[in-house]
């Protein structure tokens, strides 16, 4: 108790009240838009994929890893498009998992 005092007063704790006090205001945009045909492409792989199922199924505890590879692709498709096609990829392997 008296050691965790004596620390504390050199620990710099950056909560949200006293950044709040120095940064502007957080602002969220959501702008929705099609996906293009590679996207739309790589997402039926990806929902397709051995993996994605047994995500769903709850076989595979992997869930984060599933919405972590569709937000990913949705975000832009090279960032997961390598993964499964680039040069460095294992065929099979890879392209039955998430990327993430």
């Amino acid at each position: 108790s008296e050691l965790s005092s004596f620390v504390n007063k050199f620990i710099l704790r950056r909560t949200n009240t006293i950044l709040s006090q120095h940064l502007p205001p957080k602002v969220v945009e959501i702008v929705c838009c099609k996906m293009n045909p590679l996207q739309e492409d790589l997402y039926k792989h990806v929902l397709a994929s051995k993996a994605t199922a047994d995500a769903l199924s709850g076989k595979q505890s992997k869930v984060l890893a599933a919405i972590t590879a569709l937000r990913k692709l949705c975000n832009h498709p090279k960032l997961i498009y390598d993964m499964l096609y680039g040069p460095g990829a294992k065929s099979d392997q890879n392209r039955d998992s998430f990327g993430s």
